[in-house]
C-alpha cells in the first residue's frame, strides 16, 4: 500500500544497551541529516506531480519512506558492528584456528551434520514445483572480469548473457514440467538499469520476471566511523549495495514475500546469477518437504580452486558461515586448508517462505556481520559493513546438503 504525501520520517530511536553510545549517537544524527536531505527534493516532486497525477504523489512518498527504511536498517547494522567491536564478541576465529585439527575444540567447530546427495528421495512429486519460486542474487558488478556494469550482463556464449541463459533455464523448466515457476532478480543500484535492459526482450514471453532492489548503504570512514555521504543524492562512490544478507529484509520491504505467499509459493531457491550450474533439483525440493526443513544450504567438497570460498562450521550450538574476511591474517592458510575445512558454501539456498514470514514478523534475523575494508581512489580508508544471508540462525530447521557426489558425476 502506498503512503500518502504527508508521510514523515521517523527519528532514529536510541538502541538499548549499545556500548558505543557517543559514536552511535553521532551516526544517528548523521543518518537523520541524510534522510532529511531528501525531504525538500521530494516535496518539490510531490508538488509538481500533484498537477499531473494524484497517484504519483503516493509513489514519491513511497520512495521517500523507502530511503528512511534503508537508513533505519543500516543504523541497526552499524550499531551492532560498534557493539561487537567494543565487546569483541566475534567468532573467536583466531583462538579457534590456533588449535590443532586433532584438538577437541577444533573438532567441535567443524563437526557439521551433512546430508549426502545420494541419500535424497529417488522420486519427487512433480506437483511440488507449483509451490516453488527462483531467486538470483543480481547485485554485483563484473569488475573481477573487467566489466564496469552488472556481471550478469556479461556475454557468456554466442551473444547470450548470464541473464539470458538463466531465463532459458527457467523457461525450459516451466515448459518441460508444465508449471509456472516465477523468476526473481534481486538487483542493486549498480545493476538495476543493466538488468532491465537485458530482460526487456522477454516482456512478451510467458515467464514471470520480477526485479526488486536491495538496500543502498552509506560507506563509513575507517578512522571516524562516520558516513561518507553528506546528502542522499551524493555520488555512487559514497554508497554500496547492502549485500546478500539484506535478502530477507528486502523481500519483506518490497512486498515480494507477501505476493509469493499469496500466489501459493511456499519455497524459494536462491543462487548467484553467475552460477549457471545452480538449477532446480526436484529431489532437494522433495527433501525439504519431507523433512520440514526451514532452510537448506548446498555445499560441496573443496578443491584447490575453492580455497578462498566460505565454509560452514558449528559454533555455540548453531550453524555459522565463515568467510575469509572474518579470518585473521595469520590463520588464512588454515582457512584455505581442505584438510581442516573440507567443504565450501555454494551460496545455493532453499528457504521455506512460511517459516521466513514467521521469523520476520517476530522481529527479523540478527545475521552475522562481515566488515570489508577498502581504499578509495583518492586514498581514503573506508569500511563496508554487511550481513550474511547463509547465517539465518533463527530459522529452526536447518539442513546442509553435500552435492559433491553429483558434482563428481557431472565431471565424468
Amino acid at each position: 500500500m502506498f503512503l500518502t504525501s504527508t508521510a514523515r520520517f521517523r527519528i532514529f530511536r536510541r538502541r538499548k544497551n549499545t556500548r558505543s553510545t557517543s559514536l552511535s549517537q553521532s551516526t544517528r544524527n548523521d543518518l537523520n541529516c541524510l534522510v532529511h536531505s531528501s525531504d525538500p527534493i521530494l516535496r518539490k516532486v510531490c508538488r509538481f506531480l500533484h498537477l499531473r497525477v494524484l497517484k504519483s504523489i503516493d509513489l514519491a512518498a513511497f520512495f521517500f519512506q523507502a530511503f528512511d527504511a534503508e537508513m533505519q536498517a543500516f543504523f541497526k547494522l552499524h550499531s551492532r558492528y560498534l557493539a561487537d567491536k567494543d565487546s569483541r564478541q566475534d567468532l573467536c576465529v583466531s583462538v579457534t584456528l590456533a588449535c590443532r585439527p586433532t584438538g577437541r575444540r577444533f573438532r567441535r567447530l567443524i563437526r557439521i551434520k551433512l546430508w549426502s546427495y545420494d541419500q535424497l528421495p529417488k522420486t519427487a512429486d512433480p506437483g511440488a514445483l507449483s509451490k516453488l519460486a527462483i531467486l538470483k542474487f543480481n547485485g554485483g558488478l563484473g569488475t573481477s572480469i573487467g566489466m564496469s556494469g552488472a556481471k550478469s550482463a556479461f556475454e557468456v556464449k554466442d551473444g547470450m548473457t548470464f541473464l539470458d541463459l538463466i531465463v532459458q533455464q527457467v523457461e525450459h523448466l516451466n515448459k518441460s514440467q508444465a508449471v509456472d515457476v516465477p523468476l526473481l532478480l534481486m538487483t542493486s543500484f549498480n545493476t538495476h538499469e543493466d538488468t532491465l535492459r537485458v530482460i526487456q526482450k522477454y516482456d512478451d514471453h510467458e515467464i514471470k520476471i520480477t526485479t526488486f532492489n536491495q538496500s543502498r548503504y552509506p560507506r563509513i570512514f575507517a578512522d571516524t566511523l562516520k558516513p561518507c555521504p553528506n546528502h542522499a543524492r551524493d555520488e555512487k562512490k559514497h554508497w554500496y549495495p547492502s549485500g546478500h544478507g539484506d535478502l530477507y529484509d528486502s523481500l519483506v520491504r518490497s512486498g515480494v514475500l507477501d505476493r509469493l505467499l499469496a500466489d501459493g509459493k511456499e519455497y524459494l531457491f536462491v543462487s548467484n546469477s553467475d552460477n549457471l550450474g545452480a538449477v532446480v533439483d526436484q529431489k532437494i525440493l522433495q527433501h525439504m518437504m519431507n523433512t520440514g526443513a526451514d532452510f537448506l544450504i548446498e555445499v560441496t567438497n573443496k578443491t584447490e580452486g575453492d580455497a578462498k570460498r566460505g565454509t560452514l562450521m558449528q559454533y555455540d550450538g548453531s550453524l555459522r558461515l565463515l568467510e575469509i574476511a572474518q579470518v585473521p591474517f595469520e590463520h588464512v592458510d588454515d582457512f584455505k586448508s581442505a584438510r581442516k575445512f573440507k567443504i565450501f558454501n555454494t551460496n545455493n539456498l532453499w528457504i521455506d517462505l512460511k517459516a521466513l514470514r514467521k521469523v520476520m514478523t517476530g522481529g527479523g534475523m540478527e545475521l552475522d556481520i562481515i566488515v570489508n575494508p577498502k581504499v578509495t581512489d583518492d586514498g581514503q580508508s573506508i569500511i563496508q559493513v554487511q550481513s550474511i544471508s547463509n547465517a539465518a540462525r533463527k530459522l529452526s530447521q536447518i539442513c546442509t546438503m553435500n552435492r559433491s557426489w553429483k558434482r563428481q558425476q557431472a565431471r565424468q
